[in-house]
């Protein structure tokens, strides 16, 4: 991706997208996942190691917030997505015997620990931010305690397993690079050939991933961070004969669907998508408990952020300011 492409000049300084994204637009965006992001994300991203890990200046500095992504030359306003390397595409093999046993091991713990929705509920996974966009596809659910262990790629703790919403089960994992917490730089490899390491991770380097990784560490209490790019990302997918390290949902899924849903819900799955309005009371506030209070915590200082990202880039005669689209009091 070119500097052009990026929104900065050589100087580091923002300047228009060319795209014309829309503030509001990319507040709905930004209000759902790192992983929704991913599905409009462009997959030829920057696959450089040296720039992809920096971290731009946090809140506690006495750095103006207009200079909070100057030091972020491969940062986008855009949904966009940076490789570890190339080896996504140019080592990893879907048949490779460790694919296959990882693959194995990843449907296993599924099968075993996660066959329903509610067996996330039940073990303390919540719904992250693409869960509540209309109409998507499959969501990613996080557990933080898993996401600050110190494990890294183990399916028995995924830090994130990815629900398919038209078949309401999970359909595989995203493993994150965040042992004790911490980000781990370089990222494991999955395993070794004569050609290289077959390291597929990805990050996010576009405004709505980085965003909604922030205001995921922020509602954990952490502290305030605006990175460069999210942590090491890996996702795993169960079902898939191709692409099982692919950053969208396989297309043949298959299979009736999971019944019961694991939880009390008026709700078909024979014939409703899964959707907010199905969630159990208690997890929904629970929801509102965990999100509901960033917005006001850190709205300020995302404010300013965010017009330094969207410079010159509203819709015209939208003065509406800062909105907060995904405000769980809506749910």
């Amino acid at each position: 991706m070119s500097r052009g492409d990026s929104g900065t000049d050589d100087g580091g300084s923002r300047t228009t997208s060319k795209r014309g994204v829309s503030r509001r637009r990319l507040l709905q965006v930004a209000g759902t996942s790192v992983g929704a992001a991913s599905v409009v994300a462009s997959s030829s991203g920057s696959a450089r190691r040296d720039a992809a890990g920096t971290t731009a200046p946090t809140a506690s500095d006495s750095t103006a917030p207009r200079s909070l992504d100057v030091d972020c030359p491969d940062a986008t306003v855009e949904p966009s997505v940076t490789h570890y390397d190339h080896s996504l595409h140019d080592v990893c093999s879907d048949g490779h015997p460790e694919t296959r046993k990882l693959q194995y091991r990843v449907r296993t713990a599924l099968e075993s620990q996660y066959p329903t929705v509610g067996a996330l509920i039940d073990d303390g996974f919540v719904p992250y931010f693409d869960f509540f966009v209309e109409d998507v596809v499959y969501s990613h659910w996080l557990k933080p305690a898993y996401v600050a262990d110190d494990g890294v790629v183990d399916p028995s703790r995924p830090e994130s397993v990815l629900v398919d919403h038209e078949y309401w089960r999970p359909m595989g994992v995203m493993f994150v690079a965040t042992p004790d917490g911490e980000r781990l730089d370089p990222p494991p490899s999955t395993y070794e050939t004569s050609d290289g390491s077959c390291t597929p991770w990805h990050a996010h380097v576009g405004v709505p991933g980085r965003y909604a990784w922030a205001k995921f560490r922020a509602a954990d209490g952490l502290a305030f961070e605006w990175p460069c790019r999210t942590p090491w990302m890996l996702h795993v997918w169960s079902y898939a004969d191709e692409a099982v390290y692919g950053h969208g949902a396989p297309a043949d899924r298959g299979g009736a669907p999971a019944e019961p849903a694991g939880f009390e819900t008026d709700a078909d799955p024979e014939t409703d998508r899964l959707a907010p309005e199905h969630l159990p009371d208690a997890l929904r506030e629970r929801c509102r408990e965990r999100w509901g209070g960033v917005a006001e915590k850190w709205g300020d200082t995302w404010a300013d952020a965010w017009d330094d990202a969207t410079e010159d880039d509203d819709d015209a005669g939208d003065d509406s300011g800062w909105g907060w689209e995904w405000n769980v009091d809506d749910w």
